[in-house]
């Protein structure tokens, strides 16, 4: 006589997630590539440019009532190479202001500075876009100057070859090679190229982006170098691009100033290294303290 065998009983669904063996780590989700949104609308850089138009117009008229109580010459202080500087440094601290202010207005969330593209990037393949971006740009200014001829120089440059003042070289070093780096960047790359590609598109906003940062040095080239410079900041969108950082970006802009900054003054070799290292170090060092502000504590999980 044999036995009935017990009625068999499902173990039921597999868990949600299986037990790891012994020491072994849980596996992370690969970071995010794309940058987060900004969410402006279309027309929000040109009052960001509005703005800072007005700061810096404000600050001008101060700056010419004050010479005119202390009996000074106006004329002396629009020509001066100092007021320039000055007026230049007040012009990009007031779009960096400007574009977090209008963003923070318009913006359904506060901005994190990764709305901007201020965060790290993967090192290894960043370096190589860096390099590969900046050889291309060089092919194709190149290329330009073979069919148009080279460009006239700025009037920057032309004031740097005449400047014999420490002081104001230094300024002219530090608002070149630190300062605009930092502003351009952040307006141009990080805040008018991603509300671009966010309601026109990519190339188009590429396109766009690089004119605009052309045009906003013709009045004091030519033509030829506005189209040198627009190619510089379609290469610059690229990198962005690439790397989903902002950080590369300033780093390749400073690394190119201070580069032209050096064959102006024709400075020796020792000191276009360290004009070289110095601006790229410390606007590095200048962004990786921006991608720190303003981040909350994230909750642990429960």
């Amino acid at each position: 006589m044999t036995s009935v065998p017990p009625s068999f009983q499902h173990p039921g669904s597999p868990p949600s997630r299986p037990e790891l063996p012994e020491g072994a780590s849980v596996p992370t989700a690969p970071p995010e590539q794309d940058l987060p949104s900004i969410g402006v609308p279309a027309w929000s850089p040109f009052l960001v440019v509005l703005l800072a138009f007005v700061m810096v117009l404000v600050v001008q008229t101060a700056a010419v009532v004050v010479v005119e109580l202390a009996g000074g010459n106006v004329d002396r202080l629009a020509e001066s190479d100092a007021a320039t500087v000055g007026f230049t440094l007040v012009l990009d601290v007031a779009l960096i202001a400007c574009t977090v202010l209008v963003v923070r207005w318009l913006a359904r969330e506060r901005p994190s500075p990764a709305a901007f593209g201020l965060r790290m990037p993967d090192w290894g393949p960043a370096i190589g876009w860096m390099f590969g971006v900046y050889a291309a740009f060089w092919v194709f200014a190149i290329v330009v100057g073979i069919a148009f001829g080279e460009p006239e120089e700025q009037d920057i440059v032309t004031d740097l070859k005449a400047e014999d003042s420490v002081l104001i070289l230094t300024a002219f070093g530090v608002m070149t090679c630190f300062v605009a780096p930092l502003a351009e960047e952040f307006f141009f790359r990080g805040f008018l190229f991603r509300v671009l590609r966010e309601r026109i598109g990519t190339v188009v906003a590429i396109f766009a982006t690089g004119v605009a940062f052309g045009l906003v040095h013709l009045p004091s080239g030519d033509w030829i170098g506005t189209i040198v410079l627009s190619l510089f900041g379609m290469a610059l969108c690229v990198l962005l691009l690439r790397t989903s950082s902002l950080v590369p970006c300033i780093m390749l802009h400073a690394l190119h100033n201070s580069i032209s900054f050096g064959f102006t003054k024709e400075l020796p070799w020792w000191g276009f290294l360290l004009l070289i290292a110095g601006s790229v170090m410390t606007t590095f060092a200048i962004a990786l303290l921006a991608t720190r502000a303003g981040r909350r504590p994230v909750p642990s999980p429960a």
